[in-house]
């Protein structure tokens, strides 16, 4: 098993916060078709499955889910995954080939206004390598179509792609 997959007390961590997650997710649309991309060992989209969501998962260190799945989602969900992304441009062109025109993009992550190599979050050996302000991730995004729609709480946001018009930065 990669140790890249899941980080530390991935189960005990979905078992805290999926059931959240997964009404978050509801109340976007009960009928979506949902892609967890970098879903570790799968726990969300188990959760997401039990709940009676279509669901799917990519991440390229778990054998189970290492390929693509094809087709296109309603909504992509990255949960403690973007700050992992070592390429985040071609990650979120990926992904925004990956919605349906209107479709949702559900990150969870700790956003930070002001990192230095003093903050603790900011660790090669967690494999932190990429963090985001909320408007440093604003205009990565913008480049893609994506627009802000709401802020769940801190470390929650969603944004919603309008592929007709894209935003070049």
């Amino acid at each position: 098993m990669s140790e890249k997959v899941g980080g530390e007390a991935e189960q005990e961590r979905n078992d805290t916060h999926n059931a959240t997650r997964v009404d978050r997710i509801k109340k976007l649309n009960s009928n979506s078709v949902v892609l967890d991309f970098g879903c570790g060992h799968g726990y969300f989209v188990n959760s997401l499955r039990v709940a009676g969501i279509s669901a799917d998962g990519y991440d390229p260190f778990d054998e189970s889910f290492s390929k693509m799945p094809s087709g296109l989602f309603d909504i992509v969900a990255l949960i403690e995954v973007i700050e992992h992304l070592q390429y985040p441009f071609k990650d979120i062109e990926l992904i925004a080939n990956k919605l349906v025109n209107e479709g949702i993009l559900y990150i969870e992550t700790s956003f930070s206004n002001w990192v230095d190599e003093s903050h603790p979050y900011l660790n090669p050996k967690l494999g932190h390598c990429t963090i985001f302000s909320h408007e440093g991730l604003n205009i990565l995004l913008a480049q893609y179509g994506f627009i802000p729609m709401q802020h769940i709480s801190r470390n929650v946001q969603l944004y919603r792609i309008h592929k007709k018009c894209p935003i070049k930065i």
